[in-house]
């Protein structure tokens, strides 16, 4: 997908917090992607006192499939990165590019250059409160059957993420991956 200023809105939640929406045929919507037939080496961990999972992309070197999506990601944060040296038009505020100009953009995808790993994508756990409201399950002769949201380390799965916000701190922002299902193939 192409991403423009002219079918993007971002808007502001609280101070430190902006909601990311796509316009799509005259409807701003989520943005979401959906990555197939990946793992998660790690399962369920906590970063910065919060639920995530790391998503590999998994031998994507030799998968067109895994390349397309993990590229996908990329030119989508490189557009995020880069949103405070565009001009501002349609809905996108003056105020939010002051905000992020001259900060450090934090990617979500880690990649190890001179190791054999394949990058991961930092995603977290959507939670009201205590309670995990990422769905996670699997589909058993057409029915949807729940499944524990901690056994689901290195089984293969499709994810629905959506990049939720943008978050930014006094030197630094990025984007906020929220996991909306997890479906274990």
């Amino acid at each position: 997908m192409d991403y423009y200023l002219s079918n993007m809105k971002i808007m502001k939640i609280r101070d430190n917090l902006y909601k990311l929406n796509l316009l799509d045929y005259g409807t701003y919507k989520k943005i979401i992607f959906t990555l197939n037939n990946t793992i998660t080496p790690f399962g369920i961990e906590t970063f910065a006192k919060k639920d995530i999972i790391n998503i590999e992309f998994t031998n994507y070197k030799n998968d067109n499939n895994m390349y397309n999506i993990y590229t996908e990601i990329d030119q989508f944060e490189k557009f995020i990165s880069n949103v405070s040296h565009k001009k501002f038009k349609y809905g996108m505020p003056v105020i939010f590019a002051n905000q992020i100009k001259d900060k450090k953009f934090v990617s979500c995808l880690k990649t190890s250059p001179n190791t054999n790993f394949d990058p991961l994508l930092r995603v977290h756990i959507k939670k009201q409160g205590s309670n995990i409201k990422s769905i996670f399950y699997k589909n058993i002769d057409n029915v949807k059957t729940f499944v524990n949201p901690f056994s689901i380390q290195n089984l293969k799965c499709r994810f629905s993420i959506c990049a939720e916000n943008i978050w930014f701190t006094e030197d630094s922002y990025g984007i906020l991956f929220i996991l909306n299902l997890c479906e274990v193939l």
